[in-house]
C-alpha cells in the first residue's frame, strides 16, 4: 500500500524525488522531470500491486510465508529497473 501512495506522490508533486532538489539549476534544467515522475509512477505502482497480488495469491494457495521471498526479490527488481533506465531521462542536448 505505501508503494502505491508513493507512486501517487511522486506522479502529483515531482519535486519529492530523493535527490532532485540538491541538484543545481542548470543540473534540474537538463531533467526531464514530468517523464521521470512518470516513470517512478509506474515502476512503484506496479511494485505495490505485485506485492499485494501476491500476497493473497500466497494466502490462497496456503503458502504465505513465500512473501518474504516476493518482497525482496520485487525491491531487487526495481531497483534494477530504476538504475538501468536512469540516464534517459537526462537530456544531453540541453543546455541552460
Amino acid at each position: 500500500m505505501s508503494f502505491i501512495a508513493l507512486s501517487i506522490i511522486v506522479l502529483v508533486f515531482p519535486n519529492t524525488i530523493a535527490g532532485y532538489n540538491t541538484l543545481t539549476k542548470e543540473e534540474k534544467g537538463k531533467i526531464k522531470k514530468k517523464e521521470l515522475a512518470r516513470f517512478l509512477f509506474i515502476i512503484l505502482f506496479s511494485v505495490g500491486i505485485i506485492i499485494i497480488i501476491g500476497a493473497y495469491i500466497f494466502v490462497w494457495l496456503q503458502v504465505p510465508y513465500l512473501n518474504y521471498i516476493l518482497h525482496p526479490i520485487s525491491y531487487i527488481l526495481m531497483i534494477i529497473i530504476l538504475f538501468s533506465n536512469r540516464k534517459s531521462f537526462i537530456d544531453k542536448t540541453k543546455r541552460v
